[in-house]
C-alpha cells in the first residue's frame, strides 16, 4: 500500500524516475535540490516500498 510523505533535500533521487507529463519539464537534479532544502517549499509523495507510485495516464 503507497504511503505519502514530504520530500527532504536527500530525496532528490526519488525525482528522477518521475514520468514525463507529472511535472511541466524534466526535473533537474541541481533545481530539485534547490527546491528541497529551501524550508518555505514542500512536495509530498505517494511512494510504494522506495519508489514513487504514479496512477492514472502517465506512462
Amino acid at each position: 500500500m503507497p504511503r505519502v510523505t514530504l520530500l527532504g533535500p536527500g530525496d532528490t533521487d526519488l525525482l528522477q524516475g518521475v514520468p514525463p507529463g507529472v511535472f511541466d519539464a524534466p526535473v533537474r537534479s541541481d533545481l530539485a535540490r534547490q527546491f528541497l532544502e529551501d524550508p518555505r517549499h514542500h512536495l509530498a509523495v505517494a511512494l510504494d516500498g522506495n519508489h514513487p507510485a504514479f496512477t492514472g495516464d502517465q506512462p
